[in-house]
């Protein structure tokens, strides 16, 4: 029995997204468990990661401007090589230095992927990418949580990184059979499925400028909730590593590490799955009302209880609501176009700063910024409820 090409096709697609999301996953973890261990804790740990973030953007003006045409199984290959190096050489003694190259070469690496995965992507509108992101975190979890429970090596985020990148090299190398919709469809930040906190900025009407993906404009109450549940990604992924340390050394034996890491890992598919099915049920849930009713619980829950269980849980809800933010806008996404390059390239030199300050306040002050980062979240999702609030007032009988 011949397999149609059509298939083969979406098989190469759906292998990549998940390659690409375990090498993402894997990043997040690796980097800020190493980091943790091996580099000076006036920044949380947190330089691999800011590095990380800030090579990536540069690699992404790179790919999208200067070297649209790079080879990219040898994009992909070198960094992997060097990437699972790196992570090896950090067994053998490489300490933070070898860390800090894992980072940069892990940058090129995963813009690679996402290129493949554009590249694979037909014209016609692709299927779900949620059972991919459920493997590949799966795979990205399984790799590095021993780095990050504080006991283990780093030889399987290696070995991860090098099968990866060997993996996507051949999906690369088997030619299409059908016409790909290549990077005019990219993603609006140049990054597979909008899976990083890059900008759609409202125009100045309150809509949206016209280089954006929706398919109907954006008022600022969607932006707030949908972004501030996009951004909750930074603080959640970042700091995992750091939650796990304060859960190992709670007297109170709040939650088992590897408990939390499953529970965070978890909440990142989870509620995406349950929105999948509520629209097959015929139900169809909004992103912007769900993520701003997720923000705002986490909120009251930190405000109720003021516990480490009360940030984990909190951190829950936030996941949940970025899960929500990232499944729905998928879905209701049409004819996507890509960002300008130096508006993407300038907000994603962001998320490093604001990584960088996350771990110097985290070292100083632990816990305690965590919980104000959370609750500035769940501000954010109670100003975006402003607009039914104001509607209310408006139809009440007192003047």
């Amino acid at each position: 029995m011949i397999v149609s090409a059509r298939r083969i096709d979406h098989l190469r697609l759906q292998l990549a997204r998940m390659a690409s999301w375990a090498l993402l996953v894997s990043a997040w973890l690796a980097l800020g468990a190493l980091g943790y261990r091996h580099l000076p804790l006036w920044a949380g740990g947190m330089l691999p990661l800011a590095l990380w973030l800030t090579c990536m953007a540069g690699c992404m003006r790179l790919a999208l401007t200067v070297l649209p045409r790079l080879r990219m199984s040898m994009a992909i290959a070198v960094p992997g090589w060097v990437c699972a190096g790196a992570l090896w050489w950090v067994q053998k003694g490489g300490g933070g230095l070898a860390v800090l190259v894992a980072a940069v070469a892990w940058a090129p690496l995963l813009v690679a992927a996402s290129s493949t995965v554009r590249q694979l992507r037909p014209r016609e509108r692709s299927a779900s990418p949620l059972w991919p992101v459920t493997l590949g975190l799966l795979m990205g979890g399984v790799a590095s949580h021993e780095l990050v429970l504080g006991a283990g090596s780093a030889n399987g985020t290696a070995a991860l990184a090098w099968v990866a990148a060997v993996l996507l090299v051949a999906l690369r190398s088997i030619s299409t059979s059908r016409p790909v919709a290549g990077p005019s469809s990219a993603c609006r930040q140049g990054l597979f499925d909008c899976s990083l906190p890059l900008p759609i900025l409202p125009a100045a009407s309150g809509g949206l400028t016209a280089t954006t993906v929706s398919a109907r404009p954006m008022n600022w109450d969607e932006f707030l909730s949908i972004h501030a549940a996009r951004w909750a990604m930074l603080p959640m992924m970042a700091t995992l590593p750091t939650m796990t340390a304060w859960c190992a050394a709670s007297a109170t034996g709040t939650t088992e590490p590897s408990l939390l890491l499953a529970m965070h890992l978890g909440a990142m598919v989870a509620p995406a799955w349950l929105m999948r099915a509520l629209t097959r049920l015929g139900w169809q849930p909004r992103a912007a009302p769900t993520s701003a009713a997720l923000l705002i619980a986490g909120g009251v829950v930190l405000l109720l209880g003021q516990s480490l269980r009360s940030l984990m849980l909190t951190t829950l809800l936030h996941t949940a609501a970025w899960s929500v933010a990232w499944e729905l806008g998928l879905r209701q996404r049409r004819d996507p176009q890509p960002m300008p390059v130096r508006a993407v390239t300038l907000f994603a030199l962001a998320a490093p700063l604001c990584l960088l300050l996350l771990g110097c306040t985290t070292a100083a002050l632990g816990p305690q910024t965590l919980t104000w980062v959370h609750l500035m979240l769940a501000l954010f999702g109670l100003l975006s409820c402003w607009p039914w609030f104001a509607g209310k007032l408006q139809l009440s009988p007192l003047n």
